[in-house]
């Protein structure tokens, strides 16, 4: 869709332990203004327990992220 209506984006994947840095570093390095992610939508207790790659980039990245839930099916 979005090439459909001529916005340049891109996507990359990778892994890790330190995932959320690595996925700051790439798009800090690749000029991005704007990076978006789904989520596992995971509960609080889950989350505390397993971390949250979406919530570290929220509360460190200078690039905003919107980040959304997939759809329930």
């Amino acid at each position: 869709r979005l090439a459909r209506e001529k916005i340049p984006a891109s996507a990359s994947a990778g892994g890790g332990p330190k995932i959320a840095e690595a996925i700051l570093a790439q798009a800090s390095s690749s000029g991005a203004d704007l990076m978006a992610m789904t989520t596992h939508g995971r509960g609080a207790v889950m989350t505390l327990v397993m971390g949250s790659v979406a919530e570290a980039l929220v509360r460190t990245s200078p690039i905003p992220l919107l980040a959304r839930r997939p759809r329930a099916r």
